[in-house]
């Protein structure tokens, strides 16, 4: 028998949070890749927190009393069982026909050295050189449509992106 040492655990951790106006409601949602290791989250508007909730909970209706309001920013944070918090935000515009122009999703991409981001037609269009332990990679820049994001120790897999 041989023996197997793992000196450093590659992971990547996806989330993905939204928000639609509906009927005067901002609907808020997200998605963790491992929700059983989410102890609770706290839902933030404009820094004033607007409820705390369970694990098993990943949507949130917020009524916005002032129609005048076009823009606000949700702030979500994340309450591991390991003591761990995570925090995302979520700017939205809101326009006059009741519709939201503009929502995030983020990839946090964890002790990776290398990132590549191509287009449907396999072009690449956007390449990154990671020097810390950590990152956040901004799309916001890139015109909407499908992309794949290949890091280089992730063993050939890959994630897609809708924008």
């Amino acid at each position: 028998m041989g023996t197997v040492t793992i000196n450093t655990a590659t992971e990547l951790e996806e989330i993905s949070f939204t928000g639609t106006l509906e009927n005067g409601k901002v609907v808020l949602k997200w998605h963790i890749t491992n929700p059983s290791s989410v102890k609770n989250y706290k839902l933030y508007r404009d820094g004033k927190e607007l409820a705390t909730l369970s694990n098993s909970e990943m949507e949130f209706e917020d009524v916005l009393l002032n129609e005048a309001i076009n823009k606000v920013e949700y702030k979500l944070d994340i309450y591991y069982v390991s003591g761990k918090v995570s925090e995302y935000k979520l700017p939205m515009i809101i326009d006059n026909k009741k519709s939201v122009q503009f929502s995030k999703n983020r990839l946090y991409l964890n002790n990776i050295e290398k990132v590549g981001i191509f287009n449907i037609s396999g072009q690449k269009v956007k390449d990154f050189k990671i020097d810390k332990k950590s990152v956040l990679i901004d799309i916001s820049n890139l015109s909407t449509g499908f992309y794949i994001i290949k890091a280089d120790n992730l063993e050939n897999k890959k994630v897609m992106v809708v924008k």
